[in-house]
């Protein structure tokens, strides 16, 4: 049976000039698909663009744009980031580092973080000064009039 069809087919040829249309035909077809390195370069832009705007953004969050300084006994400063929240916590004698170790400011609002320091019992009765530091702007106004009321 298998003689048959084989031998039913062997009868059959294409023309040549339909041979060299379909390959043409096959070539403009194969040129129009993208190679993988072809594929592979958006994707490779669209990382390297996700990975640039996350550094950017980590960045952008984690820079203090203005510090507080806190003396009360402990001392310390808090950093401050652009978005008013709390991004660093210095001590500067041991007692500071004993009360920062007590609290949980960090990423806080720095009016909550202040309240919260204020609220201590340890300095119901002290005196405590406060100083606003950093580039003159519009954020160190309103932290500067913040504290002030």
């Amino acid at each position: 049976m298998n003689k048959k069809i084989k031998n039913a087919f062997d009868s059959v040829h294409a023309e040549e000039e339909l041979i060299n249309n379909t390959i043409e035909y096959i070539n403009k077809k194969r040129g129009h698909q993208k190679t993988f390195a072809q594929r592979l370069i958006p994707i490779a832009a669209s990382f390297i663009l996700v990975a640039s705007i996350s550094l950017f953004g980590y960045k952008v969050y984690n820079t203090s744009t203005v510090v507080l300084s806190v003396d009360i006994n402990p001392s310390f400063e808090i950093g401050v980031n652009r978005f008013d929240k709390v991004i660093s916590i210095q001590e500067f004698n041991s007692d500071g580092e004993e009360f920062i170790e007590s609290i949980d400011i960090k990423n806080m609002n720095y009016k909550e973080a202040l309240n919260t320091i204020l609220e201590n019992k340890e300095f119901a009765n002290s005196d405590i000064s406060v100083t606003v530091a950093g580039k003159e702007g519009k954020q160190k106004k309103n932290i500067s009039i913040d504290i002030e009321s």
